[in-house]
């Protein structure tokens, strides 16, 4: 396509029309090479999700370039099949003590053996197996009678001292839990939550109930959720990463902000995708003092470029499959991609190795400063080749001049314990909101939004302690109803 471009614009027009005429066909020339890049967009090279390549051909691997050896980061050898790998360690379940088990029942031989003799029975049994049994499931329903009284002397009318057994409505504190936990954690719809009490209790509720209770629930988890929002904007490094979506025919967003270091992660929905929505989201103004700031790990996107090249670190996983989308390309564009991505594998390579403490601290610097010397050389080449036209992914002059003026961000990580060059853990925080949104047909109010955002800041926090998040939405609930202080996510105890 390079050469047909270039071919064209040798061509002198000689009238206006003929100069019409070869603009018209450098446009469509270019046009048709942005549709077949995009014929080979899978997950490897863009942001679609691998589930998107599920009806592709498998990508071929592939093979060592002349000048830069082998770009490729897959393992040699046949591809594995699913499931455990030979030689892998085993994870077989043990007996449980006899004090655990709640019932043994012994099959014994006959005493007589069909030849007429008898059978001697052995002391101990020749096979033992534990079977792990669900008991009789059986709501149990608790009836409230608060009595009253009134004073003989003085007429004043009295009441017994209960707590608020109306909290949830119909639902008790450990089946509110339940619930909460179908529709968020197990990521069932209403209908189907609905269908689970009533096949499995024999309760019948109706979905608005439900929708009540989700929304008492909401209110119940502020306090909760309002120590999760203190620590993330405390953290000295935050992964942010943002997601849309459809509520109806509106364009909604899921922002999560993830603090590995103070094991929290704070949710929020929103209808906009913007800088306002991100400086609220975080609580902060990017006028601050640089050092007030917490270093953040993102993508791309512009909203984030507000942020000091110091305090901010671009997703190398992004990068990297940027670099292949350019390398997978022909000519210099190409070439250019291909540098690229062998010195990104080489990052990659050097931070397995320094996340398992196989270089110390100034190994790891002194080869560091060879990737970005390799990068910053590749960058520049990139930087000089000529613009093509404008589509819907940038040159890769474009591309290159960007990195070279944020240069700074792709290294954050190099000199800064604790940060990580990929935004791998927003991303996993935000995927089970993103599954939930596609198999449970999502939300559809602002009401529904606000739960979801109390919910999965719960949930995700509470992965990040080892936490069961139905045991502490239970004894929220329950503390609610005694009266008492709503349980902390980050007691030191």
């Amino acid at each position: 396509m390079e050469q047909i471009i270039a071919t064209i614009r040798q061509i002198k027009p000689e009238t206006e029309r003929e100069a019409f005429l070869l603009k018209a066909i450098e446009m469509f020339v270019a046009y048709i090479e942005e549709l077949e890049t995009r014929l080979g967009l899978n997950s490897k090279n863009s942001s679609k999700p691998p589930s998107s390549d599920f009806m592709s051909p498998r990508a071929k691997k592939e093979q060592p370039s002349a000048d830069q050896g082998d770009v490729s980061t897959e393992n040699d050898g046949p591809p594995r099949k699913r499931g455990g790998q030979k030689g892998h360690a085993g994870h077989g379940r043990h007996l449980l003590p006899i004090e655990q088990v709640d019932r043994v029942e012994e099959h014994r031989p006959p005493t007589s053996c069909p030849c007429g003799g008898a059978v001697r029975i052995d002391d101990e049994p020749a096979h033992v197996v534990q079977v792990y049994e669900l008991p009789p499931v059986k709501l149990e329903v608790i009836e409230h009678r608060t009595f009253g009284g009134v004073c003989e002397e003085c007429g004043r009318k009295h009441f017994g001292d209960s707590p608020e057994p109306h909290a949830f409505g119909i639902f008790g504190p450990r089946l509110a839990a339940l619930i909460v936990s179908l529709t968020t954690i197990f990521r069932l719809s209403r209908a189907l939550a609905q269908a689970f009490l009533r096949d499995v209790f024999g309760f019948r509720v109706a979905i608005s109930t439900i929708s009540k209770l989700e929304y008492r629930i909401t209110r119940t988890l502020e306090p909760a959720v309002s120590e999760i929002e203190k620590e993330t904007r405390q953290g000295p490094v935050v992964y942010v990463d943002e997601t849309g979506g459809r509520r109806g025919d509106e364009l909604v967003w899921t922002w999560v902000l993830s603090c590995p270091a103070r094991k929290a992660a704070l949710f929020r929905f929103g209808k906009r995708r913007s800088r306002s929505a991100y400086e609220e989201l975080l609580d902060f103004q990017s006028e601050h003092p640089p050092e007030d700031i917490p270093i953040h790990v993102t993508d791309r996107y512009a909203v984030y470029s507000c942020l000091p090249d110091a305090r901010h670190q671009f997703c190398w996983a992004h990068l990297k499959r940027e670099f292949r989308r350019y390398a997978e390309q022909a000519g210099d564009a190409g070439a250019v991609g291909r540098k690229l991505l062998h010195a990104t594998n080489r990052l990659f390579t050097l931070w397995d190795a320094r996340k398992n403490e196989h270089l110390d601290d100034t190994t790891w610097r002194e080869a560091m400063k060879d990737v970005m010397q390799s990068l910053r050389f590749a960058l520049q080449e990139g930087a000089g080749l000529p613009h093509t036209w404008r589509n819907r992914h940038e040159s890769m002059a474009g591309f290159c001049s960007k990195l070279l003026m944020h240069f700074d961000s792709l290294w954050v990580f190099v000199d800064s314990p604790g940060v990580e060059p990929t935004n791998n853990e927003a991303e996993r925080r935000l995927r089970p909101a993103v599954v939930h949104r596609k198999i449970s047909y999502g939300t559809q109010s602002d009401r529904g939004d606000r739960f979801l955002e109390n919910t999965y800041s719960i949930i995700e926090t509470c992965k990040m302690h080892a936490r069961s998040a139905f045991n502490f939405f239970q004894h929220t609930f329950e503390a609610f109803i005694r009266k008492e202080p709503s349980p902390s996510l980050f007691d030191q105890g």
